[in-house]
């Protein structure tokens, strides 16, 4: 059996299992059930679709647009390093002087950037 008290989350599931209202919502008792299932059987669900494809090719654009606009006497570099604690892990996109955090998302087209919003996923 398992032992899901030391299960690291990864820091992209968050907004999956914890809802604003701090509730169990039944989208949180199916990501919760996608978690056990990949952890007891060592399978990953992967999902794909163009919009992810698009967000993975336009990356360094995104990251260019951040250092140019925000951070123009800085040269920002992709983050690779993967971070851990007790209970989370995830490798952030950007990490500014040790301190700010930048997830970096690309909208699809002019519609869906018109229309974006931080969620509370992201805040």
């Amino acid at each position: 059996m398992i032992d899901f008290s030391t299960y690291k989350f990864r820091c992209s599931s968050l907004g999956d299992i914890i809802a604003p209202s701090g509730k169990l919502t039944q989208g949180i008792k199916s990501e919760l059930k996608r978690i056990h299932t990949e952890t007891v059987y060592e399978v990953t669900k992967d999902i794909t679709s163009k919009y992810f494809e698009k967000g993975i090719i336009n990356e360094s654009d995104g990251l260019d647009i951040l250092n140019k606009y925000l951070y123009p006497e800085l040269f920002l570099n992709k983050n690779e390093q993967f971070y851990s604690n007790d209970f989370i892990c995830g490798t952030p996109d950007v990490i500014v002087n040790n301190e700010i955090i930048y997830d970096i998302k690309n909208a699809w087209d002019i519609f869906t950037f018109r229309d974006a919003s931080l969620s509370h996923q992201y805040t």
